[in-house]
């Protein structure tokens, strides 16, 4: 073996080059090893250390990464500044375009670590070639700040994809949406001023993603819901931290609708809205592992507004902790509206602060909407606490 300066290695080259490399370095005794990190910013693994008289080894593990020159994406290399002020917009499309037109297997767009992106408004559009795609996200995605950057285009969205299969997004990266300004001038139900603001953007909307993935990212601050599913089966959302203030107004953690099988596990949401609302069209939805806390619970609902005909059914909510918020496990429904809420169950369910644990409201109304009272909704709820503390 050649002979290794027991002060510094590169395993940088050494991970841009390989799927998979083991190292045994040779360090003094009293380095302490790093977490290291790709030349790219993403996280590239962990050593195992053994002790000697005079001496740590390190055996270095690096994970299968894609090569730079292979199936790699990094937006940086498309013109992308990261400065928290430059519109990288752009570099994110021409990344994307690349990435989901490559015929590798498992192309990955890397969001590079210890950057902040400024995005303006963006749908990323399958279908993609390769039949998985991964958007890891290392970095910070920042909003634009107001709606100026929405003027022309569908206000309700910030970031999206739509009807990409096989899609992985995930990394220890943060989404801002600044959303303060959105909050302060939302329009109510009493708002005369013509310049108070109807409609606000999603964070993050998956639209007919099947076979997702969501993992280890923050949410602050969107303007309005955090992340959105729509229209999607097979899906599996874990370790999330939604983050906004118990004032902000209609910022759902995560809403789920039209959907089927999907997993939300292990996650922190504190927000001014539901942590989990689950909406029409949607069955096999299992929740656990969740702390859920300002917020207003975990939702079924609402459902049958305007009359119409809705169906949500095996709902499956477990081990979630609530602290302060105004509801827990919570069934809402319109007045007049038809259809079923049925095979639901909460159960191994703390509360803490709650105002009220467990409500079924079938004469749900928002506020800003004039309900006269009309013939309670033909819905069927099977709810069944169990060890409810």
């Amino acid at each position: 073996m050649d002979k290794i300066d027991e002060d510094y290695v590169d395993l940088y080259n050494v991970a841009a080059n390989k799927r998979t490399t083991f190292l045994h370095v040779i360090y003094p005794k009293s380095w302490t090893p790093p977490q290291h990190v790709s030349p790219h910013g993403g996280v590239i693994g962990r050593g195992n250390v053994e002790k000697t008289s005079d001496n740590v080894a390190l055996r270095f593990s690096v994970p299968s990464i894609p090569a730079a020159d292979e199936n790699l994406f990094n937006v940086m290399d498309y013109g992308a500044k990261g400065d928290n002020t430059t519109d990288d917009t752009d570099a994110f499309k021409k990344a994307w375009a690349d990435t989901c037109g490559s015929t590798d297997s498992s192309p990955t767009l890397l969001v590079p670590f210890g950057r902040t992106f400024l995005v303006k408004p963006t749908e990323f559009q399958g279908q993609c070639k390769s039949s998985s795609v991964n958007f890891q996200i290392m970095g910070d995605i920042l909003a634009p700040d107001g709606p100026s950057a929405w003027e022309g285009i569908e206000p309700t969205l910030w970031l999206g994809f739509r009807e990409v299969n096989g899609l992985s997004v995930s990394g220890s990266g943060r989404l801002d949406g600044r959303g303060n300004y959105w909050w302060s001038h939302k329009c109510n139900s009493f708002d005369n001023n013509e310049d108070c603001i109807k409609d606000a953007p999603t964070m993050l909307r998956f639209l007919a993603c099947d076979d997702l993935q969501v993992s280890n990212l923050s949410f602050v601050n969107s303007p309005q819901m955090h992340l959105v599913i729509h229209g999607c089966q097979r899906v599996n959302v874990t370790d999330l931290r939604i983050t906004s203030p118990a004032t902000s107004p209609n910022t759902d953690g995560i809403h789920v609708d039209n959907s089927q099988h999907v997993g939300i596990n292990q996650s922190t949401i504190a927000t001014g809205d539901d942590c989990i609302s689950i909406g029409d069209q949607t069955s096999d939805i299992y929740i656990t592992g969740i702390t859920c806390g300002p917020g207003h619970g975990i939702s079924v609902g609402s459902l049958g507004k305007d009359g119409v005909s809705a169906s949500v059914e095996n709902i499956h909510v477990s081990n979630v902790n609530f602290y302060s918020t105004t509801n827990g496990a919570r069934i809402k429904t319109w007045q007049g509206g038809k259809g079923f809420a049925r095979s639901i169950l909460f159960e191994n369910i703390n509360f803490t602060d709650v105002k009220n644990p467990v409500i079924i409201d079938q004469y749900y109304c928002d506020g800003s909407h004039n309900c006269p009272d009309k013939v309670c909704s033909s819905y069927h709820a099977c709810i069944a606490p169990q060890r409810v503390f």
